[in-house]
């Protein structure tokens, strides 16, 4: 089967659509398949067992010959010789890149965006093999088996925090481990160094090394004012070169355009490129630094995939090769997108990115690497509105998250997929997310929330009639309540059933753990019951058993049609409680029955003794979720107000209330306590208005918190609110919010009040016409997209000009012809504009009215810009990523 085991299950693919399929693993078999299967990856599962990729070995490689980098070079021999850390810090173009490769490490891995338990999982790749059928690390595992790894790791473009810093450092003890950052972050781990700007005549040297020529001394002192204005960046002045030896630029040239303008050259090497460079390297921008192989940009950008265009883009300095793959330097996409944007298809690039992933294996290395690239156009297609586009690429991309142990990036896809089948909206891809989020909680042991968010997705499939899916969801959440579900035992296809309603009799699963017959306590057993009246379609003969086991009393008074106490088979109310309930209502099924008759208790069972106080019955979240639309810098940060509800009649002690980790919400104030103490902003109510909490939630009532949000970037932001309460039992509200900036243009009116033209600005892929009096406001979604106002001047109606000057009386002579409309003339060449006056004498100077634009009509061009767009032309591309305030005067073209 096509899967992998990860601690107590086998997950297996499922299909498209359908999500995956857990299985129990024999207990002992040290992770192998039934048939015995498993091979060296027998104790995969402890770490240390897994077949090394890399020999470990004490680093002994030769170091690159880098111009001008002798000292960062000896820095690195001695960070190696005594397995230290050390960091190259520096902005974009400087050098890092170049010299981390240079030194041929064990392994180099671009960091990027990547969460650190995501990345964990790509190091053991890097130094590990993975055998058919071996069992998934762990986060734990994963940091076992590189605390014993001893080799020269490169990380680039890293961004991490200093605990993320100072936990990777100590999982990588054995390592020599060299870093490439903006900004400095080891701290006292290790040594940091800026990297400086290459010196005057190290700039000269790598000038010559890439003209292919020495450069003369007529060129020198250009050569030096180029070098300083761009700070001895050798990217720019790999650029600069290009421009020289390909396009024939001088030194001269480009060294005043510089001066000026230090990101001139990023313009002047893309003007240069053929359309179709330009549409490769807009999809490189939009990928944001990923490399990725030259055939998936190449159908990305709908252009041949030829070698030789992407290595010249390299040979410019546009883009840089690892391997057989292409991308951009940290720090260029978005420049590079603003300069670019026009050549590209965002609905194309990302059709074609999808496909590409769903062809190929989703354990390989290049389903890999493109299901990372697409994670983050996924907040720009939300971002965008574009919903059948987010949808798509998420069904696609989670599958391979999910193979590749990328759970953190997992559960974000999913996040994101769930939010756009809403929008659309799409029962059954959202039943598909639902389905896969509660399957990663039970992975990861979260029980509870994988009982809540599989019991949704069983819903929604029952009403949908997709059997097929709802066995496999059905399959998950029998496991989830506590059943082994593996494939041949009771619990085969049709079997959580029927072991359900064995269960509530006093049997037992087949095949339990050790470890589940030592948890077999009477909540399980209540939980069980339950499940098998609400999980399953109950088969007829299962269910004569139960009401014959049962009695009437039971299961109060099952019959055929499958009802209990007003609960039937497809969940409380019908349709609308298998589906989740009502908007905004959240429910947990930790330590609890989820689906008991409203108001009602759950039955007794013959061999299951009943709780005195009953059982828990969930609490649940009501309110708000959804933020909706906001501005990325509120005067006043949004706030939504949560009720948290006790429906027992006792009370329930709470444990903590939190948001998820990373995420833009906030818990600021409330009327909840919990069990860790009053948490920052939580009070006792005294106002009259609820009851007095003491660490937890009186019977039959409720408390309240209030969650603000406050977006640390553009676009959709999505996390949740976790109540741990009970004997481990948690409540879940989904928080989410579409983060949103402004471009405002004002067209101002001449002295008589009119504004001569209008401005189409184009954002999030849009493009709204600016043509009224008043400001015109446009909201945008995303950073990464590019912002352009492009002016358009108005003709004037009755064609004439600015009247001219009166021509100066010469001598006598010929009589000037009267002037046809054109351009003004003189009294012996009647213009072909305005009417030439009548002349006497040998010239007439000036004749008649002075015209402006052709065929007599005058044309207004935009004058002035203010704000980031002032010194603009006709175009203007603004930096997104916050309020964007302009206005623009016309006037009428000169001549």
């Amino acid at each position: 089967m096509d899967g992998f085991v990860f601690g107590e299950f086998r997950v297996v693919a499922g299909g498209r659509g359908r999500g995956v399929r857990l299985e129990c693993v024999a207990p002992g078999n040290g992770g192998r398949d039934e048939d015995g299967a498993g091979g060296d990856a027998e104790a995969a599962g402890r770490g240390a067992r897994l077949p090394r990729r890399r020999a470990n070995q004490p680093f002994t490689g030769a170091v690159g010959i880098l111009v001008g980098r002798e000292e960062q070079l000896q820095m690195v021999r001695g960070a190696v010789r005594s397995r230290r850390m050390v960091e190259f810090t520096g902005e974009c173009g400087i050098g890092k890149t170049a010299l981390l490769c240079a030194v041929a490490p064990d392994a180099y891995i671009r960091v990027g965006a990547t969460d650190l338990e995501d990345f964990l999982q790509d190091m053991v790749r890097e130094f590990y093999e993975y055998p058919p059928g071996a069992p998934r690390l762990s986060t734990d595992e994963c940091r076992r088996a590189l605390e014993r790894v001893g080799a020269v790791v490169a990380l680039d473009d890293v961004a991490y925090g200093p605990a993320q810093i100072a936990d990777l450092r100590a999982v990588l003890r054995g390592s020599a481990v060299l870093v490439g950052a903006a900004r400095p972050g080891i701290g006292r781990l290790g040594m940091s160094h800026p990297m400086p700007g290459l010196a005057v005549l190290d700039a000269v040297t790598l000038l010559a090394r890439d003209l292919g020529r020495i450069v003369s001394e007529s060129e020198l002192p250009d050569v030096r004012v180029l070098a300083t204005a761009v700070g001895g960046s050798p990217l720019a002045l790999r650029q600069a070169a290009a421009l020289v030896r390909h396009e024939g630029r001088s030194f001269a040239e480009l060294a005043g355009a510089v001066t000026a303008d230090p990101g001139v050259l990023d313009e002047l090497a893309i003007a240069a490129l053929d359309p179709e460079s330009k549409r490769a390297l807009a999809v490189l921008a939009l990928l944001g630094g990923a490399h990725l192989p030259s055939r998936l940009v190449a159908a990305m950008a709908e252009v041949p995939p030829a070698a030789e265009r992407f290595d010249g883009l390299c040979t410019r300095g546009l883009a840089e090769r690892h391997g057989d793959r292409f991308g951009l330097s940290a720090g260029r996409p978005e420049a590079y997108l603003r300069l670019l944007h026009r050549h590209l298809d965002f609905g194309v690039a990302l059709r074609v990115l999808g496909s590409w992933i769903e062809a190929r294996d989703p354990k390989g290395t290049q389903a890999h690497q493109a299901a990372a690239a697409a994670v983050p156009l996924l907040d720009t297609a939300a971002g965008r509105g574009e919903w059948d586009t987010v949808l798509e690429l998420a069904t696609t991309v989670e599958q391979v998250l999910c193979f590749q142990g990328h759970w953190r990036a997992w559960q974000r896809v999913l996040d994101i997929g769930r939010i756009a089948a809403r929008e659309l909206p799409d029962l059954a891809a959202e039943a598909h997310f639902a389905h896969q989020e509660g399957t990663l909680h039970l992975l990861e042991g979260r029980r509870e929330a994988a009982e809540d968010a599989l019991t949704h997705a069983l819903g929604l499939r029952r009403r949908l009639g997709d059997t097929a899916a709802e066995e496999g969801t059905r399959a998950n959440l029998a496991l989830a309540m506590g059943g082994t579900g593996r494939a041949g035992g009771e619990t085969g296809k049709d079997g959580a059933a029927a072991s359900g309603v064995l269960r509530a009799m006093g049997g037992r699963w087949a095949g339990r753990s050790g470890s589940h017959r030592a948890a077999a306590k009477a909540r399980r057993r209540r939980r069980a019951l339950v499940g098998a009246v609400a999980v399953t379609a109950v088969l007829a003969a299962g269910v004569a058993v139960a009401v014959g086991a049962v009695g009437p009393g039971g299961l109060g008074g099952v019959g055929g049609s499958g009802s209990h106490d007003g609960v039937s088979a497809d969940g409380p109310q019908g349709d609308a409680a298998a589906s989740g309930g009502p908007p905004g209502a959240h429910r947990s099924h930790g330590g609890s029955d989820t689906m008991a008759a409203p108001g009602g208790s759950l039955p007794t069972t013959p061999g299951v003794p009943a709780d005195p106080a009953g059982p828990l019955k969930p609490l649940t979240i009501k309110g708000a979720g959804d933020f909706g639309q906001v501005h990325a810098r509120p005067a006043t940060a949004p706030v939504t107000h949560l009720t948290i509800t006790n429906p027992n009649s006792r009370p329930v002690a709470l444990d903590a209330i939190s948001v998820s980790a990373g995420s833009d919400f906030q818990v600021t104030a409330g009327t909840c306590r919990t069990g860790k103490g009053t948490s920052s902003g939580f009070v006792d109510d005294t106002s009259g208005g609820g009851p007095t909490q003491a660490k937890g939630l009186a019977a039959d009532s409720s408390c309240s918190v209030t969650v603000r949000f406050t977006p640390s970037t553009l676009g959709l932001r999505a996390g949740s609110l976790t109540v741990g309460y009970g004997d481990g039992a948690k409540a879940t509200a989904h928080l989410s919010g579409r983060s949103f900036a402004t471009v405002q243009v004002t067209v101002t009116p001449d002295t008589q009040g009119v504004r001569h033209g209008y401005v189409d600005i184009v954002a999030d892929g849009a493009t709204t016409r600016c043509d009224k009096p008043a400001a015109c406001t446009v909201r945008y979604f995303t950073a990464k997209g590019p912002v352009t106002l492009t002016a358009h001047g108005d003709p004037v109606a009755d064609g004439t000009g600015d009247s001219g000057g009166s021509g100066d009386t010469g001598g006598s002579g010929d009589a000037g012809g009267s002037g046809t409309q054109g351009d003004s003339g003189t009294g012996d060449d009647p213009g072909d504009s305005g009417s030439g006056a009548s002349g006497s004498g040998d010239s007439q100077d000036s004749g008649g009215s002075a015209g402006s634009g052709g065929d007599g009509t005058l044309s207004y061009q935009p004058d002035t810009w203010s704000g980031p767009c002032a010194g603009s032309a006709g175009a203007c591309d603004p930096t997104p990523g916050g309020d964007i305030t302009t206005t623009v005067h016309f006037a009428p073209a000169a001549g």
